[in-house]
């Protein structure tokens, strides 16, 4: 199974994370398509090539008229991403990315969440960089990611709001419980957008991982960091073309490692709980509390407990990073006064996509693979949506695509 390592030299923000993501696939063009419909003007996405410290990197290049752009909230820019018609899961990963910038900052400054504004060139910075990054490593669909941790700089930066501590409250806010390291680099490193993306994606933060490395990936940013100063640069006003065989700046690099992880029977957390007085509602809303909170699958089984009370089990299936988190979400968001959890384990088949095209409409296929097995299916969410527009029923519709998948 392949995966990505994210090796936060300098920290991470959404244009180092969506320059390093480009180079894994470049969807440049087709991205520069989806933004230029999104916004109603011509943009541009592509890469400029830099040397930091003499490694080669890319840089992500974004042309867009940048004229009368006002600033967006989060629920116009919610209503933007719900009516394009990306992926559900695009739009998923998308949401949640800006829905944990939004809630932080709503707690900073005590406003309604649907007011908070992003004022990066009318918000447009922010949605291409998270939309972008849903966009592609949903196009990836890696098995895994995991990471270093966070970096976070020192002293003082400028915002829209005046001048504000690094790290960023919002950034902070967002990664309270994600672990991190602070250099002494005055200037901000990781930046509420690259705090929210792998807060959301990266499933285990360590430095002890294995496998075979596939390819290494180099991405920069804007600025030449100066490790124990108070001098930091824009990079316009540098020349970063020719390499740079001898430099005392602190290298402003995020490593990207595609790898592949031989071991396919992963080691997984089972966390359990009985619950017999609880409604419904609440049980349902604490179900998709836990997916937020990186369960892999949850489920409620009935049964009866003391006195024959009809109750139901609740069953949390994890990765071990994520144990102390759902057990201390689980204590808070129910009833109960205790958990019980134990290891399992789990062997996984290779999972990749494809896709088919029938009457006009694309149809992702997941195709699964391993030890002599190989099967497919088409998304779910691809046949219902279609189903609506072609007017026919899913269960005719999901047939009539599995004649057509020739793999």
């Amino acid at each position: 199974m392949s995966g990505l390592y994210l090796d936060m030299i300098s920290g991470i923000s959404g244009d180092m994370t969506m320059a390093a993501l480009l180079q894994i696939e470049d969807k440049s063009v087709e991205l520069s398509e989806i933004f230029s419909n999104i916004f109603g003007i011509a943009v541009n996405i592509g890469l400029n090539k830099k040397y930091v410290n003499g490694i080669k990197a890319y840089q992500l290049k974004l042309n867009f008229s940048k004229e009368i752009l006002p600033s967006r909230n989060f629920k116009t820019i919610r209503e933007i991403i719900e009516d394009y018609s990306f992926d559900e899961k695009v739009k998923s990963d998308a949401l949640r990315i800006f829905t944990l910038i939004a809630e932080a900052e709503s707690k900073i400054h005590g406003v309604d969440i649907d007011e908070i504004h992003f004022h990066e060139v009318g918000a447009m910075d922010s949605i291409i960089d998270i939309v972008g990054v849903a966009y592609l490593i949903n196009s990836i669909n890696p098995g895994f990611i995991f990471s270093s941790p966070a970096k976070f700089g020192c002293g003082t930066i400028k915002s829209a709001h005046g001048m504000i501590p690094v790290p960023a409250p919002a950034t902070i806010e967002i990664l309270k419980d994600f672990p991190f390291e602070r250099l002494n680099i005055n200037t901000e490193l990781t930046t509420p957008t690259g705090a929210a993306i792998i807060k959301h994606y990266v499933s285990e933060v360590t430095y002890n991982f294995s496998g075979v490395v596939e390819d290494i990936y180099y991405s920069t940013g804007t600025k030449q960091l100066i490790s124990g100063s108070k001098l930091t640069k824009k990079a316009n006003q540098l020349t970063f073309e020719e390499p740079v065989v001898i430099s005392p700046t602190y290298p402003n690099l995020l490593r990207v490692i595609k790898y592949k992880d031989d071991n396919s029977k992963k080691k997984l957390v089972m966390i359990e709980t009985n619950i017999d007085d609880m409604s419904s509602e609440h049980l349902g809303h604490t179900f998709d509390i836990l997916f937020d909170k990186g369960a892999l699958d949850i489920f409620f089984t009935p049964i009866f407990m003391k006195k024959n009370r009809p109750s139901y089990k609740l069953s949390v299936i994890a990765e071990e990073s994520h144990k102390d988190l759902l057990i201390q979400t689980i204590l808070r968001h129910t009833t109960t006064g205790g958990v019980r959890f134990y290891n399992i384990g789990r062997y996984e088949l290779d999972k990749s996509f494809t896709e088919v095209e029938y009457l006009g409409c694309r149809f992702k296929i997941k195709i699964l693979t391993g030890d002599g097995v190989k099967k497919y299916s088409p998304e779910w969410e691809d046949i219902r949506r279609y189903s609506e527009f072609l007017k026919i029923p899913t269960n005719q519709l999901y047939y009539e695509v599995m004649k057509i998948v020739d793999i």
